[in-house]
Formats: structure tokens, sequence, C-alpha cells
């Protein structure tokens, strides 16, 4: 951890490819939780062309209506990262986990969550703490090296209204914020897998899927779930969002190591029939998720979203 006086408190960042529905709302989001926008950092992963080259050149697809508008807009800070494969977990591990430690020369703390993951300090908890910002000021005298997030994933369940496809689908919609997503869903779930270690004042290294976090202090690899941090996964917010974004995704260049070993397989379904059975699938137990699992979004969680 830098002791800088030119050091920040809290920086934020991303890896994204593509993914005009929730750009938006998360920075909407992290704009709440840091002192200025330009603290939050985008790594922007060129779609690459057949023989893996990056593909820059601008269109009016709905990424690149958002991604203009992350700096025009948004006032966040724009990095351009490239891989010749679009999904390869070893090196977004790897990118993430560099990007992360360079971030810590000049900020006391760094947060790093993909892009359909919201956290936000739990409700209540700590008097006085309503954002990151606060909550790792709060820390400052006897800061731990990370704080290790309790998983919710909220799920579409049936009979709740479908997400009008005109709040996400064009990349122009600067304003949509993660509770508006969530305005009509009622119920989540409790994650052993979205219970991550994401923010930290030390360097991390990520293994794939960022589930699971190494640092130079053993608790760190072995951390319970704190009260005071939430993590919201919005993967299954809402099912038509999702399969829109699954079949982009799959249509994409993939490692031969992903393909072989079925890393994020979850990110390539295309047929509705097996997001179906996604859906109702525990991310936990690897089985249908239990109705006593599912709970109802407590109402400071959705106002924490907004």
């Amino acid at each position: 951890m830098s002791s800088s006086k030119d050091s920040q408190h809290l920086a934020v960042f991303t890896i994204v490819q593509d993914d005009p529905e929730f750009i938006h709302p998360w920075i909407n989001h992290y704009k709440k939780h840091v002192a200025d926008p330009r603290h939050i950092y985008i790594l922007v992963h060129a779609l690459a062309e057949q023989e893996g080259a990056p593909k820059w050149e601008s269109s009016e697809s709905a990424w690149n209506v958002a991604e203009a508008l992350i700096a025009d807009h948004h006032n966040a800070t724009v990095v351009p990262v490239h891989h010749a494969s679009s999904f390869d977990h070893a090196w977004l591990a790897e990118t993430v986990s560099r990007f992360q430690s360079f971030l810590l020369q000049s900020f006391r703390w760094v947060l790093f969550a993909e892009c359909d993951e919201f956290l936000v300090p739990t409700p209540g908890v700590k008097p006085g703490v309503e954002t990151m910002l606060d909550l790792v000021t709060c820390f400052q005298a006897n800061p731990p090296p990370a704080v290790h997030a309790t998983g919710f994933e909220v799920v579409q369940q049936d009979g709740e209204a479908p997400l009008s496809a005109k709040l996400y689908q064009s990349g122009r919609n600067v304003a949509l914020t993660a509770g508006r997503i969530i305005e009509d869903r009622n119920f989540w779930h409790s994650s052993r897998a979205y219970s991550k270690t994401l923010l930290a004042n030390v360097p991390l290294r990520w293994g794939r899927g960022f589930h699971k976090a190494k640092g130079p202090i053993d608790r760190i690899t072995k951390a319970t779930p704190s009260p005071l941090l939430t993590l919201v996964h919005l993967h299954k917010v809402d099912f038509a969002l999702a399969l829109a974004r699954s079949r982009r995704s799959a249509a994409r260049r993939w490692s031969k190591l992903d393909l072989e070993q079925r890393y994020g397989w979850q990110n390539r379904i295309t047929e509705e029939a097996a997001l179906r059975a996604f859906w109702l699938e525990d991310r936990d137990t690897g089985r249908p998720i239990r109705p006593d699992r599912l709970a109802p979004i407590p109402p400071d969680i959705k106002k924490a979203l907004r």
C-alpha cells in the first residue's frame, strides 16, 4: 500500500468487452462510491478479428455507442487492453491482478468488480457508512488487508415482468442504474461462489473467475464473508438480457484451453432450454435452487442500487 501523501483513498475498476447492457449501470453505481469519476477505470478489451488482431474501428453498434460515453458522459478513465482471444481466463486473471497492483501505487484501496457485480456497504451494519469511500475511510486506524464480500444472486422468477429491451439494448441509456434493473425483482439467494475478495489494500492474485484470491497475508486466502460488504450479482436478473449477452459472447474467440476445460461455459449458452436449466441451478450446489434458499431482496439494498 502506498504511503504517499498524494495517494487517493479508493479506485474502482472492471474489464469489459462488448457489454452495453451493464456498463452504464455499473459506472453509475460506482460513481457514488469514489471521490472522483476519474478514479473509475474501465479496461476495454477490444474485439478481435479472426486472425486475433484488435478491431478498434468505430461503428454504430450498441457497444461502440456505450464505449464512447464512458469518458464523454461519465468522465471515467478508459484503458484499452487486447488479447487474441476474447475469453482466456488465465489472461483475464493475470491482467486484473497486475492492474490492481498498479493502482495500489496511487490509491490506498482498490476495488475490482465484473460488469454485472455491484458491491455496497451492507445497509445498517456500520452507522454512518453509506459508500465504499466511507467504508475504507473508517478503516484508516487499523485497516484489514482486504474485505471478503457476502455474495447474493438476484434471479428473475416466473411471473416477474421482463425488462424492456429499450432500457439497455442501444447503449445510449446513460442514466440506467442497477436499482432500475432490479425494480421488479423480488428474490435473491446467498451465494458462496459470489462471496468474493474484491476490495483490498494489498496486491491480490486472483484465480479463474475471480472467485478466489491469494495475497501476501494468509488470512486473505481463508477469509470468511464480512457482514460489512454485500455483493449483488445480476447475471440472472433478466432472462432475455442474459440470453442476448450469452449468444454474443459465444460468437467470440475463446481460448482453446477454456473451451477444452469448459471454463466459463455459462457464458456460451445459446439455446433457451439450456439457459433455463442454468437459470434454475444453484451455483453453490450444482442442483436446482431450493425454494427455501430464496429470500426477499431487502428494500435498503434496492435503495442502495438506485
